[in-house]
């Protein structure tokens, strides 16, 4: 009997220390069931971290578009294209995203949108996986400061395209004068990523040897609905003024 006893004594220690010895566990969140490595400071993973942002900076084989070339990490800040879309600091925190597509749980579950743009811009085939999801979603808390705001926008094309009003904008933009200088410095810097002369972005049709498509009605339609792998522009990024001076380049420009 007492080698019996010794011999439990024995095992419950080793079981104790081996839990001790633990560097890393894993986390759920109960409102979402999305998992995340984190290490003993209560902080993802730092392997996770790195395969969340070589996600976020890799380039698509079929479009040619990066997650960084939309949305800013505080890093790249460098492409001016960041400051018309939302930031990924602070992400994991907000109660919605894509204008209300994803929401509370569903918030993490779709790496705070990016499940969305993986498929619609990014155009790949094959969906985000969990492992991918958690990735991202461990890089965004990994760049957050953890004081920023709720992020909202408006917008009507998410999270589905209002086509009613975008005939109500696409008449009050027709009323108002465009500055076609100014729609110039705007066209540089909301639309020359893709449609520059030196954009690495692939498939993207040329407004200059489009021009018999190209008119006031369809240039506000892709600013306000987005089409293909070309996201919407919110009324935040470019006002309706905004809008009506791009036009304003660009029908100058044909």
């Amino acid at each position: 009997m007492k080698i019996i006893n010794s011999f439990i004594f024995i095992f419950a220690i080793l079981l104790f220390i081996s839990g001790c010895g633990k560097k890393s566990e894993v986390i759920t969140d109960k409102k979402t069931d999305v998992k995340t490595e984190t290490n003993q400071t209560g902080k993802p993973d730092a392997e996770l971290i790195k395969k969340g942002n070589d996600i976020f900076y890799s380039a698509s084989k079929e479009t040619g578009l990066k997650c960084a070339d939309c949305h800013s990490d505080g890093t790249n800040t460098n492409n001016i294209e960041t400051k018309f879309h939302a930031p990924v600091m602070g992400a994991t925190k907000r109660t919605s995203v894509y204008n209300g597509m994803f929401k509370g749980a569903d918030v993490l579950k779709n790496a705070c949108g990016g499940t969305e743009c993986w498929k619609t811009y990014l155009k790949n085939e094959t969906p985000l996986t969990d492992e991918q999801v958690n990735a991202l979603n461990a890089y965004y808390i990994s760049v957050s400061k953890g004081d920023e705001k709720e992020f909202a926008y408006t917008t009507i094309g998410a999270p589905t395209k209002d086509k009613a009003k975008l005939k109500e904008d696409q008449t009050k933009i027709a009323s108002l004068t465009g500055d076609a200088v100014k729609g110039g410095t705007l066209f540089k810097d909301a639309c020359s990523f893709c449609h520059g002369k030196n954009s690495t972005v692939k498939k993207v049709p040329s407004l200059a040897e489009n021009k018999e498509d190209v008119n006031m009605k369809s240039i506000i339609y892709h600013i306000r609905l987005g089409s293909k792998y070309m996201p919407f522009y919110s009324f935040e990024s470019l006002t309706d003024q905004d809008v009506a001076d791009i036009c304003a380049f660009i029908l100058n420009n044909k």
